[in-house]
């Protein structure tokens, strides 16, 4: 996995180079996962 930050150090998104032994959720390798923020609390969001 590699994460990407924005200019002010918060996780952007992730990109994950495993399906975490899951296919059927993450058929796509590699794949993504971006981040929201609110609240100055990160969610990490389904795959792309």
């Amino acid at each position: 996995m590699e994460r990407y930050f924005d200019s002010n150090g918060l996780a952007k998104y992730d990109m994950d180079f495993t399906n975490h032994g899951n296919p059927k959720t993450h058929p796509k390798i590699p794949h993504r996962h971006d981040w929201t923020w609110e609240n100055g609390r990160g969610k990490r969001g389904k795959a792309k």
